[in-house]
């Protein structure tokens, strides 16, 4: 008599971290809890898959984005402007990594300046490195 084994097929997770706002104490990142599609990511983060898919469209550069913006100075009473610049490093662990917690804004941010350094449009030599 032959054997079947049915297993039951485990729905995997969305690989997704949820992070929480800045100022909430302690920092613990949660994974979704969302049942992950075919490509890994879940219907709410399918953003995060699609930058993931743009940046293996290009090879996954290295990509530097600077990012400006003002604060007021409480001791000085004064608007500062100041600079953020936020790096992803080559290949696909990095942006693997960015993509498991990037949020939809910087998402989209981040596709421009992917689109606007590899897609050579502008007839410039990208600066990605």
């Amino acid at each position: 008599m032959k054997k079947t084994i049915i297993s039951p097929s485990p729905i995997a997770p969305c690989r997704f971290e949820c992070t929480p706002a800045p100022s909430v104490f302690p920092r613990t990142v949660t994974p979704c809890r969302n049942n992950a599609r075919e490509n890994g990511w879940c219907e709410h983060h399918e953003y995060a898959a699609r930058l993931l898919e743009r940046a293996r469209s290009y090879g996954c550069p290295r990509l530097e984005i600077v990012t400006t913006y003002t604060r007021y100075d409480m001791a000085t009473h004064k608007e500062v402007n100041e600079q953020f610049v936020w790096e992803i490093g080559r290949g696909v662990d990095a942006w693997i990594a960015v993509c498991e917690r990037v949020t939809p804004e910087h998402a989209r941010k981040i596709e421009a300046v992917l689109e606007w350094e590899c897609s050579g449009l502008f007839g410039k030599k990208s600066k990605v490195a």
